[in-house]
């Protein structure tokens, strides 16, 4: 029997941890459909050393083997015919979710966007070139920063981290190569900024002014990478604005994802053989269903739910016309490989 076990928790961050003696028992009941958020410090974590320095915050979501694994691939992050090539593809949908959320947000009543509320102009701005100017957005898990850079192009004050140094080098010195986004990094307020450490780092008691303090946390397919999800989930929460959105993309664990995502993907096989072996840990892949009860159960989210405060939308990848696309949110099979999971955080 596995229970939802959060007390690995770095002194100073006051997570979002207790929840009540009936939430417990329910977690007790439900916990076959929790137990891959439970703490997994595994022996893989145990025995590997990282040779790279540890990023700042310590080890506490971070798996040692996952920066190795990263830290070697870091030159190829901005080649987008290599081993990164899927998730330069991936960016257009990823812009699409975050923006439909936000234009349906918008469009509830509940928003209090009735008559002469200004609901046309901020629907227009919300589908503008640069939507996300204005929003501070943290994105975590960066890697070489493909999507960050999108994010800042958006309009965006981006903060982008991860716990793979050479992974941030990389993203630095890709964006120094370009005049805009150089300008970006090199501003008194940078609009785009990269930083090697872990989320739980920024919950620290020196770090207090990145709590509650962002409108959008994105965590691009990182969290089937992390070694306790459970607690990355809730550090993301903890670094969230009322109101504002944690945006993840994400694996579900089905038969079909390890037959596309592990046994096809990271062979050697042409065509589809495009993602390099040991990227992918089948147990560490998460269901729907399992992000929703933690966010409705451990967190007290998305309570109503509201398309707005909570969605699932499956994805997935065209090898021929070499695009990813959205599935239709109806499409039962949707939801059974690759998906975007979006939760609107509570006022």
């Amino acid at each position: 029997m596995y229970r939802l076990n959060l007390n690995k928790i770095p002194s100073g961050s006051r997570l979002l941890l207790a929840p009540s003696k009936g939430l417990a028992s329910r977690f007790k009941k439900s916990s076959q459909e929790l137990r891959y958020l439970a703490t997994a410090t595994n022996s893989e974590s145990q025995t590997s050393r990282s040779s790279t320095q540890e990023p700042e915050g310590g080890q506490f979501t971070v798996s040692k083997s996952e920066i190795e694994h990263f830290n070697k691939l870091a030159s190829t992050w901005w080649n987008e015919h290599g081993a990164f090539g899927l998730l330069h593809r991936m960016n257009p949908v990823r812009v699409q979710f975050i923006k439909e959320r936000l234009l349906y947000d918008l469009s509830r009543p509940e928003s209090g966007s009735g008559a002469g509320s200004g609901l046309d102009e901020r629907q227009s701005d919300a589908d503008s070139y640069d939507f996300l100017a204005g929003k501070r957005v943290l994105d975590v898990g960066c890697g070489g920063g493909i999507f960050s850079e999108v994010l800042a192009r958006l309009g965006a004050q981006v903060l982008a981290i991860d716990a793979a140094e050479d992974s941030i080098k990389a993203a630095r010195l890709h964006a120094q190569s370009d005049p805009l986004l150089n300008d970006l990094l090199s501003s008194p307020n940078p609009n785009l900024l990269y930083r090697h450490c872990s989320v739980e780092s920024l919950l620290q008691p020196d770090n207090l002014n990145h709590r509650a303090q962002y409108d959008i946390v994105c965590a691009m397919e990182v969290i089937e990478h992390v070694e306790n999800p459970a607690g990355f989930l809730t550090a993301l929460a903890e670094l969230t604005k009322p109101g504002g959105q944690i945006i993840l993309s994400t694996i579900s664990r089905t038969p079909l994802s390890k037959l596309l995502t592990i046994t096809l993907a990271e062979s050697n096989l042409p065509i589809v053989g495009i993602v390099p072996p040991g990227t992918h840990t089948y147990n560490k892949f998460i269901k729907p269903d399992e992000l929703t009860e933690f966010f409705r159960g451990q967190l007290g989210w998305a309570t109503s739910h509201e398309r707005s405060d909570l969605e699932v939308r499956g994805c997935t990848y065209d090898p021929l016309a070499s695009r990813w696309k959205l599935f239709p949110r109806d499409a039962f099979w949707a939801e059974w490989c690759n998906y975007f999971f979006g939760v609107k955080k509570p006022l």
